[in-house]
């Protein structure tokens, strides 16, 4: 198994696993599992279909990186990176098959993330990957806005080395907060 960078050709497979992990977030034992999701305000569903994927990617919106299994040439995960600003990238979309979700061949959720950043690092100079981690705060229980993050992830950032940052009290002056979660490219 290997990190790559996204190729045209996989685009529709990529998209595909990306709809599959959507539907089975909050269902704690389906695979693929999206690991981390950060949207905006319009519908994932259309922005990661496989031909907005493609162009995201081609126009640099967002760098797509696949986890391909060269021998059974299928995808076994796929992230991507966004908003690269003052050296810092954001962890945009994460999701793992079986394969990885269970370190299949060697392989697993971390090793895909460092194998992603070190392709990135290749391309552009990236001190830090950050996710952002919104969570309504109307009750004692906080319930994550939309389909950000998937709850099995979110307890184990430290394990993928990202500490907390910050947290952001009634973001837009809405009862949602929004947690910082930050990772030196280096790490891992």
């Amino acid at each position: 198994m290997k990190v790559c960078v996204m190729r045209e050709a996989d685009s529709k497979k990529a998209a595909h696993l990306l709809a599959l992990a959507r539907e089975n977030i909050g269902r704690p034992d389906a695979l693929p599992a999206m690991m981390y999701l950060m949207l905006p305000d319009y519908k994932p569903t259309f922005i990661y279909n496989y031909y907005n994927l493609r162009s995201r990617h081609f126009r640099l919106e967002e760098v797509f990186f696949t986890a391909l299994d060269e021998e059974q040439q299928t995808i076994q995960g796929i992230l991507s990176f966004a908003e690269f600003t003052r050296k810092k990238a954001f962890l945009k979309a994460f999701a793992v098959d079986q394969a990885l979700a269970n370190g299949g061949a060697g392989a697993d959720a971390g090793w895909f993330l460092d194998g992603a950043i070190a392709e990135l690092r290749r391309f552009r100079e990236v001190e830090a990957v950050r996710l952002l981690v919104a969570r309504k705060v109307e009750s004692e229980a906080e319930q994550f806005v939309g389909p950000h993050i998937d709850a099995a992830f979110a307890g184990r950032l430290a394990i993928h080395g990202f500490s907390k940052l910050a947290r952001l009290e009634r973001e837009g002056g809405r009862n949602v907060a929004v947690e910082i979660f930050e990772r030196p490219a280096a790490a891992g």
